[in-house]
């Protein structure tokens, strides 16, 4: 995939996903997927669909994309998220390095990497 094709496809993910348009999210998508965040993993497009409702749900907000590299069919994009459940857990955001892989134009997997956090960061 050229460069351009690929940095489209991201920015129209972004895009559908700060409006919660799951959808269009999933448009973007193959069928054998795979999304890994945190420390869940997410095989197919069902799967996916859910991961992106409880997103939603949980209120789960790009804050800001910090960069973004793009070699070949892989990317790496910085983000700094936030949501309720951070919230809850006084985090009020976090960032990491999310690596897409692309399969014939969709996104074939992605991969959440966060940042290395003290959890009594916000504890008082």
């Amino acid at each position: 995939m050229e460069e351009a094709t690929t940095r489209e496809l991201i920015e129209t993910y972004l895009k559908a996903f700060e409006h919660g348009e799951l959808e269009q999210c999933m448009n973007c998508f193959d069928s054998d997927a795979t999304v890994e965040w945190l420390m869940g993993e997410y095989r197919g497009k069902e799967s996916i669909e859910e991961w992106h409702k409880d997103r939603f749900a949980a209120g789960l907000k790009i804050l800001r994309v910090d960069g973004m590299n793009i070699k070949g069919d892989v990317a790496t994009v910085r983000v700094t998220v936030t949501s309720k459940r951070l919230a809850a857990w006084r985090m009020p955001s976090l960032g990491g390095v999310v690596t897409v892989k692309f399969q014939d134009g969709k996104i074939h997997g992605t991969k959440f990497a966060a940042k290395s956090i003290n959890p009594q960061q916000n504890w008082s």
